[in-house]
């Protein structure tokens, strides 16, 4: 998982077509899941594994902050919110 902004995108869009707020709740978990697993001290990481086995707490990061985080992810994010 590098950080895709697909699915805040199209929510945001549907969100703006139609004007349903579930959709911002929505919204709001993705963020939510995505400040839980991805939020390093450093800065946002992606994963290398999005499905981690029952031993491991969370999942491996691979220490790169893609530049899609804030050029597009949290800019969706903010768009909604």
């Amino acid at each position: 998982f590098q950080h895709s902004a697909a699915l805040l995108e199209t929510i945001y869009h549907v969100l703006r077509v139609t004007g349903e707020v579930h959709y911002a709740d929505w919204a709001w978990r993705v963020f939510l899941a995505h400040e839980r697993h991805c939020w390093r001290p450093g800065g946002y990481t992606g994963l290398r594994d999005v499905q981690p086995g029952w031993w491991s707490a969370a999942p491996a990061g691979d220490n790169v902050q893609h530049p899609r985080v804030l050029g597009q992810f949290l800019r969706y994010a903010w768009l909604i919110f």
